[in-house]
C-alpha cells in the first residue's frame, strides 16, 4: 500500500467536502459550522483512538476563559471535560492542540479574530507556579521532568503575528486548504515551533500539499505533545478544608 498516495486522498476529500459545503449551503453562519464539523470528522476518523475532538471553551485554574474554539484537540486518558448550558469546558491541561476554521482571511479584522482567539488559549495558566506534573509514557506524572509551558513547544498547546507578540503566543501552523501552509524552521529541519524558529517558510501557491502537510504536521505533534494532569481541586478552589480529626 502506497501510504502517502493514502494521505494525499484524505486530503483531497477533505478539500472536496469543503468546497461542496459552500456550494451547498448559503447561509454564513451555517457554512462555517458545517466546515467545522467536516474538519471535526475528518480528525476523528485519522488520529489514535485517545484522542479526543470538539469545541468551546478551554479553562485553567486560576479562572481564566479562552474565547470560544472551533476545533479543541484533547487526550482523552488523562482527564475529563465538562458541559454546562450546553457549552464544553476543557481543563487546559489535557489539551495538545487548538484550530480556527475560516473559509477565507481576506481580511484583516477575519486574520485577527482568529489569532485573538488561539491567543487567548496560549495565554491559560498551564504551569501553576511548577506545581504541574507533565504526563509521559503510560499515564505516569515523573517527578524531576522539566515541565515549561512558556518556552518549551512540546509543552504548549499548538495552534493552527509576529512583531507585536511573544513568539509563544505565535499560530504553529496555518493551512490555507486551497492555497498554501505556513509554518516555522529551527535548525535543519522543519518544525511547528515559533520559538525556537530560524525561518517561517510556506509552500508555493497551487503545490497542492498544504492539507496533506497540516495533517501530517499536526500528527507528528500529537505523537510528542506534553500534556499533564489537571488539579479538580485547583479548578474548584478546594486548597484546603475545615475538618475534625478522630483518632482510630
Amino acid at each position: 500500500m502506497e501510504l502517502k498516495r493514502f494521505f494525499e486522498l484524505m486530503s483531497e476529500k477533505l478539500k472536496l467536502d469543503f468546497v461542496d459545503l459552500s456550494k451547498l449551503i448559503n447561509h454564513n453562519l451555517t457554512a462555517g459550522e458545517a466546515r467545522e464539523e467536516a474538519l471535526r470528522q475528518f480528525l476523528i476518523q485519522n488520529l489514535p483512538n485517545r484522542i479526543g475532538i470538539s469545541s468551546g471553551f478551554v479553562i485553567d485554574t486560576s479562572g481564566n476563559t479562552s474565547k470560544q474554539i472551533d476545533v479543541i484537540i484533547y487526550d482523552k486518558n488523562y482527564g475529563s471535560f465538562f458541559t454546562i448550558g450546553g457549552a464544553n469546558f476543557f481543563p487546559c491541561e489535557i489539551v495538545i492542540a487548538v484550530g480556527e476554521v475560516k473559509s477565507d482571511v481576506a481580511s484583516t479584522d477575519k486574520l485577527n479574530d482568529a489569532l485573538e482567539k488561539i491567543k487567548s488559549v496560549k495565554s491559560l495558566d498551564r504551569h501553576r507556579d511548577g506545581k504541574t506534573e507533565l504526563i509521559t509514557g503510560p499515564g505516569l506524572s515523573i517527578k524531576g521532568l522539566k515541565y515549561d509551558p512558556l518556552t518549551c513547544y512540546r509543552d504548549q498547546i499548538f495552534k493552527a503575528w509576529r512583531q507585536k507578540e511573544e513568539k509563544r503566543f505565535w499560530p504553529n501552523m496555518a493551512c490555507f486548504y486551497d492555497d498554501f501552509l505556513m509554518s516555522y524552521e529551527i535548525d535543519g529541519a522543519l518544525a511547528a515551533d515559533p520559538n525556537n524558529a530560524k525561518f517561517i517558510y510556506t509552500t508555493k501557491p497551487d503545490d497542492g500539499s498544504e492539507l496533506l502537510l497540516f495533517f501530517l504536521i499536526l500528527n507528528n505533534f500529537i505523537n510528542i505533545a506534553h500534556v499533564a494532569r489537571p488539579s479538580l481541586l485547583d479548578y474548584c478552589g478546594i486548597d484546603k478544608s475545615d475538618v475534625d480529626y478522630h483518632e482510630l
